[in-house]
């Protein structure tokens, strides 16, 4: 109804339009004639200005025009014809429907089919698979016209929106004063085609309901000819089977008579006779073999044709009514209607065996046509002679066995020729029924399922409840239980038997767990033996609730539904999750498995538990929310109840749920905080919690946004896939828990082995300080093997992490297809050239801008993790030299960023081709503006590469010394002395002089220049700088110290100590060092270190001078 006001709003418009410019509807068209005579005037005229061209384009978009309103008349004539018709051929149509019905049974047609051969019925069959195929082409083509014609009010809606808005816009240009006669003609010729159209509008819009019930008929009627053409094909394909069979079998009885004929005849003889008739028996069961592969062709076939026509519908459905609310009634409609009947399984190996078969066959035959040859490999084989008349029957019976196994190949070809037919038409079947899945579930989960919640939604809320609450009432019937009185009795006596049991072993189970528990955390009772054994004792206390929960919805189902066997799955998933929820409430126990085994905190254990009691309200009402979708008379378009009550829990969810879960989540993540034993694993994770917590804000608000759109369906099927994630997710966590337990329990274990065995070791030895050195290496032993933890425990998690990809991969599968429908949302196109020089136009939708960030976001994280990675899967287990590891990782990082951003970018359509001219406009802009930047990228490739600095070595360059940090795109990174950092750009350590004192050894020379004044002892002073130089503590001996007496100096005896020290790091200390002893050693044996002295002389006018002494 409201799409019929607006389109009687654009009538309106219309006629206010035609009003307001009458004069224009008065307007008369020049003919065809008038216009090409102008046309070839036009043409021949001599002066080819600006304004000729225009008058020819307009001569001739005029005469375009005419021809098109011409076509449009004669569309409306031929419309109102078949209007005007549609009563009569609906009668007609009625009347065909009625003569199909009365037509005769396919018994009495086979009945007929007796007394005909083999070869009429074959014919019979060609003819009737030629009407099947024209009856398909027929039902075709008017699906087509019937999904447009249920289509006609959007469509007439949209035209009528065109072209209104391109009426007004004529007009406006007709008013203009600058508007010639050529172009006031074709203005005019337009306004007239519009009209036309818009008279075929409104005439397909009144005749509407007539038309749509007349393809409905027609449509009924194909499909009915068609079901009967198919019943059939079938019953001649049996008629016909059963005439081969019959041959078959009269050839078979022949050979037994010829067999049971010759008794008294020779042994071989009668051997042959017998082998003969092995294969008639053979030829009958291949027969047999061959009819059913025929009926099962014709099966797969009919199926095929079914999903080829099923497919055209859907496709004209879409294109038709695409972005309706009917639509997704209709694609619902169509997933029911998909066939469900099973494949033939088997076909490849059976087509295999065939073929060798065959190949084996024709040999026998073959080494049949020379009778005489195989007669006398048949004497020689036996050891004896036939005579005569023997080797003239065998020679007959040759001849018979040689027509059989002709007989047997043509069945055999047969047989293969139906397999391989039926195996293609079962891939296409394979494919197409994919394929509609997947395009049923995009349109399904992309289109509205239901209409907006708005006010109406409210209004009609009561009555459409009322609906489904009497519908569910009418699926209850009590009158079943006397059927399902004794086996169901059985199997809930059976259940709650065991759930008895299990119960009376409860006391002996807790001990039992106990028991355990009271051994965990020690050195010589925990074992990860335990904490299996423990959760295993945890199932068993779940399922005595579960089997009686369980026993009582079977006893619903059974005895309260018109159909249990329907509602046992539902039975089965709900019994599942009850048993998921009590074994996680068993874990989250004050003294559970969480606080026990797996270190939760005591608060955190009870916060999650309280949370997780309160949410099972809630999971019930989104696990069961969907059951109403199935209800038949409202379906899922009307499902007012479902829609109701996930809203309602999702609420609950919001204001209730989530902030207790969101302070488990925070007190989990401050606990983490306060361990000081573990503060990588709260940078790791602390981020992982604030998602967690946006999670459970953003899940409910997005799901209530989806239902009150109308994106109920969607919603639906996000909803299951977060149930199942949360399943997972929480199976994950109990998996990388019990894998951490395993680590530490087994390092604990070790550490107490090898503690236990170096006390024994001391215990033998009998040394003195044997307390001392077991303090020292048992604290070398655990730093050891606390970095065997930690390098296990981050590769086991990165090995857990990939688990939970996947699982959560294996649970969101079956939804990436959905994502192929954004390649229908076109964001802008493109035109590329091909090879051959033709222009392409290609079109970047959504999906590829969506894939494109997910590529670029995946790179990110690469490359941000790339160096944890890398450290612990390669360099903690090989030895590189320093500065290699953060070589390789960035070198590594560059070619994963080059990688993500190409295959990025080409997900966008841009290509090497199209990229080639912008990095040819970039290098002349490098070759200029960006020369220095590109010059500093380029030297910090060549530093990875060539390596002439690392990260870690001491270098000098210009006037800066320092140990290199950072090697960046750009510049490196440099620590000075006094702990300032230095950006120095790379090119400099390319072009300029560089000092690397660590480069290829990291021994340096220390040379200390002493003087000492005249007169002293040089032997001692010698030795005396040996002796300093030998309790140096980072002196090298080899090379071995040297000390130099060099030169008389102006008031020293210059001498020169020169050592070698391993570590840069140790030069300064090694100079203090030596400092400190060489004046030490000298101030203790009277040599003087000698320095500059300056005599001061002060003299007067009259020559006299005096000293002035220290």
């Amino acid at each position: 109804m409201r799409s019929r006001f607006w389109i009687l709003g654009y009538i309106v418009g219309l006629l206010f339009i035609s009003s307001a410019a009458w004069s224009a509807s008065e307007y008369q068209l020049p003919n065809k004639e008038a216009l090409n005579a102008s046309i070839s005037a036009a043409e021949s005229d001599e002066n080819k200005t600006p304004d000729n061209g225009l008058l020819l384009n307009n001569l001739r978009d005029t005469l375009t025009l005419l021809a098109q309103i011409e076509q449009q008349q004669s569309n409306i004539d031929s419309l109102q014809k078949t209007i005007d018709e549609s009563d009569a051929l609906l009668q007609k149509t009625q009347e065909n429907l009625n003569r199909l019905n009365a037509a005769e049974s396919i018994e009495t047609l086979a009945k007929k089919w007796d007394s005909m051969s083999l070869t009429q019925l074959l014919e019979l069959q060609n003819e009737s698979q030629a009407k099947l195929q024209q009856l398909q082409t027929d039902l075709s083509n008017l699906n087509v016209l019937l999904v447009a014609q249920r289509a006609t009010p959007e469509r007439v809606q949209a035209a009528l929106a065109e072209n209104l808005a391109r009426s007004q816009q004529l007009n406006k240009l007709l008013f203009s004063a600058q508007v010639s006669r050529s172009l006031a003609d074709k203005y005019h010729a337009e306004l007239k085609l519009i009209d036309l159209k818009n008279e075929y509008n409104q005439l397909s819009l009144s005749g509407n309901s007539h038309l749509t019930s007349l393809y409905e008929s027609e449509v009924a009627e194909k499909n009915l000819e068609q079901q009967q053409q198919q019943a059939i094909q079938v019953a001649l394909q049996e008629k016909i089977s059963a005439l081969r069979l019959q041959q078959s079998q009269q050839q078979a009885e022949q050979q037994a008579e010829q067999s049971t004929d010759n008794n008294n005849k020779n042994e071989f003889i009668r051997q042959e006779l017998q082998l003969n008739t092995k294969i008639s028996q053979d030829l009958v069961e291949q027969t047999n073999m061959d009819n059913q592969l025929v009926q099962d062709g014709l099966r797969i076939r009919n199926m095929l044709d079914n999903l080829l026509q099923t497919q055209r519908n859907i496709e004209e459905q879409i294109s038709a009514l695409q972005g309706t609310l009917i639509l997704s009634r209709i694609i619902n409609k169509q997933r029911q209607a998909l066939p469900t009947d099973s494949l033939i399984g088997g076909l490849s190996k059976r087509i295999t065996d065939l073929r060798v078969r065959i190949f084996d066959t024709n040999e026998r035959r073959d080494a049949l046509y020379s009778p005489a040859v195989y007669i006398a490999g048949l004497e020689q084989s036996k050891k004896t002679v036939f005579n005569e008349e023997e080797k003239a029957q065998l020679t007959t019976i040759l001849q018979d066995r040689r027509k059989l196994l002709t007989d047997l190949i043509t069945r055999l070809n047969e047989e293969l020729n139906h397999a391989i037919n039926i195996e293609l038409n079962q891939q296409q079947v394979s494919s197409i029924s994919k394929e509609l899945q997947s395009k049923l579930e995009q349109q399904s989960f992309w289109v509205r399922s239901n209409s907006p919640i708005d006010f109406d939604w409210f209004i009609n809320f009561p009555k459409m409840a009322k609906i489904q609450l009497d519908q569910i009432v009418k699926l209850l019937n009590f009158s079943n239980w006397r059927d399902y009185l004794l086996p169901i009795g059985s199997l809930v006596g059976f259940l709650l038997l065991l759930a008895g049991a299990i119960t009376l072993a409860k006391n002996w189970i807790k001990r039992k767990i106990s028991w355990h528990n009271s051994n965990i955390n020690t050195l010589r009772g925990d074992n990860q033996s335990r904490t299996i054994l423990v959760l295993f004792y945890t199932l068993l206390l779940a399922l005595p609730s579960t089997l009686l929960f369980l026993s009582v919805l079977i006893l619903v189902i059974y005895f309260c539904f018109q159909s249990p066997l329907a509602l046992l799955p539902w039975a089965l998933k709900m019994a599942a999750f009850w048993f998921f929820i009590a074994f996680l409430l068993s874990l989250l126990r004050p003294n559970g498995i969480a606080y026990k085994h797996f270190n939760f905190s005591a608060t955190a254990n009870g916060m999650f538990r309280s949370s997780l009691k309160r949410s099972i309200p809630i999971l019930v009402v989104l696990l069961n929310a969907s059951t109403f979708t199935s209800l038949e008379e409202t379906g899922i378009a009307n499902d007012y109840l479902g829609e109701a009550l996930i809203i309602t829990a999702l609420l609950f969810f919001l204001f209730q749920l989530a902030p207790s879960f969101s302070n488990a989540i925070k007190r989990m993540d401050q606990e983490l905080l306060g361990d000081e034993h573990h503060p990588q694993e709260h940078t790791n994770y602390q981020r992982l919690f604030k998602f967690f917590r946006l999670l459970l804000l953003l899940i409910p608000i997005s799901l209530i946004l989806l239902i009150g759109l109308g994106y109920y369906y969607t919603a639906l099927t996000l909803i299951k896939h977060i149930i199942y994630t949360y399943v997972v997710l929480i199976l994950w966590i109990n998996i990388r828990e019990l894998t951490h337990r395993a680590i530490r329990v087994s390092s604990r274990q070790l550490a107490y082995r090898r503690l236990k065995e170096l006390r024994e070791k001391e215990s033998t030895e009998q040394t003195e300080f044997r307390g001392e050195e077991k303090i020292i290496d048992a604290q070398d032993e655990k730093i050891a093997l606390s970095t065997v933890n930690q390098q296990v425990t981050k590769l086991t998690d990165i090995l857990l992490w990939i688990l939970l990809l996947g699982l959560f991969y294996w649970v969101w599968s079956d939804l990436l297809s959905v994502a192929y429908y954004l390649d229908n949302v076109s964001l802008w196109q493109q035109t590329s050239t091909a090879e051959n020089g033709a222009s392409i136009v290609e079109s970047v939708t959504l999906l590829n801008f969506l894939s494109s960030m997910v590529i670029l976001w995946g790179t990110y994280l690469v490359v941000r993790n790339l160096s944890g990675i890398l450290e612990i899967l390669v360099f903690s287990r090989v030895r590189l030299s320093q500065g290699s590891p953060y070589a390789i990782t960035t070198i590594l990082s560059y070619a994963f960023v080059a990688l993500g951003a190409g295959v990025a970018f080409s997900s966008l359509g841009m290509s090497w081709s199209k990229l080639q001219w912008l990095f040819a406009a970039l290098s002349v802009g490098l070759g200029f503006g960006l020369q220095e930047i590109f010059a500093n990228f380029v030297s910090g490739i060549i530093i990875l590469f060539e390596r002439p600095v690392r990260i870690g070595d001491l270098v000098t360059i210009g006037e800066f010394s320092g140990t290199v940090s950072k090697i960046r795109i750009r510049a490196t990174t440099i620590v000075d002395f006094d702990g300032k950092e230095v950006i120095v750009p790379n090119k400099a350590f390319v072009t300029e002089r560089l000092t690397n004192w660590s480069l290829t050894n990291t021994t340096t020379r220390v040379v200390l220049k002493v003087g000492v004044a005249y007169g002293s002892d040089l032997e001692l002073t010698r030795d005396l700088l040996y002796k300093a130089a030998s309790e140096a503590p980072f002196v090298l001996e080899d090379p071995a110290p040297l000390v130099y007496f060099l030169t008389f100096g102006a008031s020293t005896l210059d001498h020169e100590l020169r050592v070698y020290v391993n570590q840069t790091n140790e030069r300064n200390k090694t100079v203090d060092f030596l400092n400190r002893r060489i004046d030490q050693l000298f101030k203790e044996n009277n040599i003087d270190i000698a320095f500059n002295q300056l005599d001061v002389y002060i003299k007067n006018g009259n020559g006299q001078q005096l000293q002035i002494e220290k």
